[in-house]
């Protein structure tokens, strides 16, 4: 799907170190941010700072629309965790 939005390579490579990458926007830095936040989210639930950082960059509409985002991939994630899911290896040429 990324690739079809012609999103960069070089981001999509670089998303796992993308505090230290310098590649990515402030938007871009507060969704992968939030992304953290609510991956990781414990019985403390989300602090008052990370909700102020990600509204900086995203209006309550766009908000909804990301958080709706991760919740999808995660729930996804989780399930393909537990189902022991392998992705299938590209063959060359295709």
């Amino acid at each position: 799907m990324t690739r079809k939005l012609r999103a960069a390579q070089t981001k999509l490579d670089l998303v796992a170190v993308w505090r230290d990458a310098g590649v990515f926007t402030k938007r871009e830095m507060a969704a992968l941010a939030w992304t953290e936040v609510l991956t990781g989210i414990g019985p403390e639930g989300v602090g008052d700072e990370a909700y102020a950082a990600v509204k900086t960059e995203f209006g309550e509409r766009d908000l909804v629309y990301l958080m709706t985002a991760v919740a999808s991939i995660n729930a996804w994630n989780r399930i393909a965790m537990a189902y022991r899911f392998t992705p299938p290896v590209p063959q060359e040429g295709h």
